[in-house]
C-alpha cells in the first residue's frame, strides 16, 4: 500500500513511529541506486513542504543514506 495523504492528515503523529518501509520508485545517489522495492529502515526528520506535490509530507533519512518523502515509500511497519 503505497503512501496515502489523507492517512496522513488523520493519524500524522503514526508516521513519526514508523522504522520501516519499501522504496516505491529507484532512487539514484552517488554511490549507485537503490532498487524499487528495497526494505529499509527509517528515521523520522520532520514535515517538510514537498514542492512537487505542494503539501507537507513526512520526510525519513533511510537506512541506505538517503532521504525521502513519505510518498517515495510504502508498506510502512512500526
Amino acid at each position: 500500500m503505497k503512501f496515502d495523504y489523507s492517512d496522513y492528515l488523520s493519524n500524522p503523529k503514526k508516521y513519526r513511529l514508523f522504522k520501516t518501509a519499501t522504496v516505491s520508485n529507484l532512487i539514484i545517489n552517488q554511490e549507485g541506486s537503490v532498487p524499487k522495492g528495497t526494505i529499509v529502515g527509517l528515521k523520522h526528520l520532520g514535515e517538510r513542504f514537498n514542492p512537487l506535490y505542494r503539501r507537507t509530507e513526512p520526510l525519513y533519512a533511510l537506512s541506505t543514506g538517503d532521504v525521502c518523502y513519505a510518498n517515495g515509500l510504502h508498506s510502512f511497519v512500526l
